[in-house]
Order: structure tokens, then C-alpha cells, then sequence
């Protein structure tokens, strides 16, 4: 078992006050969450590929670029890359839903 942060530093803040904006709310702090061991490799390999998402021209995103996802994992020599892949859509899904919730 694992505990994991994303690893973003948020300075949404910090930012927006160097702007000048005004009552800019403080982020909520991160809070660890557990993986389990047979899912950490399907999350490293969605945290290294957090940046190749596709986006339609509304500015939905439509997925992850699975070009990407496959040369990076071959990158890091990802092992069991179809069971690691059936995982990572898991998330791919979960994150799209997120991420598009404020797109309605």
C-alpha cells in the first residue's frame, strides 16, 4: 500500500494576487490518499501522462492521447502494459468527468 500527494504546488494565489485581483480564496490544502499495490503502477503512469490530455473544441477534454500513453510507458519500461492500461482508463474516465463537470 502507498500514500500518495499529486505533487502540484498550487499558486493559484499567489498568482492572482501578483495580478492584482482581489479576495482570491485560499486553496484547500492536499490531503494523502491510500493506493493499493496493485494500482500503483497504472498511477504512476497516469501522473506521468497527466499533461497529454485531447481537447474538442469546446474545450472538452476528450481523453488521454493513447500515442503518448504507450511511449511513455514503453519509456519506463512498464510491465503487463494491457492490464496497466485497463487501469489508467479507469482513472482517465474519473478525471474527464471531473475536469468537464465545469465545462456544463
Amino acid at each position: 500500500m502507498h500514500w500518495c500527494n499529486s505533487g502540484v504546488i498550487d499558486e493559484t494565489q499567489s498568482d492572482a494576487l501578483a495580478l492584482g485581483a482581489m479576495n482570491v480564496p485560499e486553496p484547500e490544502p492536499e490531503k494523502p490518499f491510500e493506493v493499493l499495490e496493485e494500482n500503483w503502477p497504472a498511477v504512476e503512469l497516469f501522473l506521468r501522462v497527466q499533461t497529454c490530455w485531447q481537447v474538442g473544441g469546446l474545450g472538452t477534454i476528450t481523453g488521454l492521447c493513447y500515442q503518448d500513453v504507450i511511449s511513455v510507458a514503453k519509456l519506463y519500461s512498464v510491465a503487463d502494459l494491457p492490464a496497466v492500461f485497463e487501469d489508467l482508463q479507469i482513472l482517465e474516465v474519473t478525471a474527464m468527468a471531473e475536469m468537464n463537470k465545469e465545462k456544463k
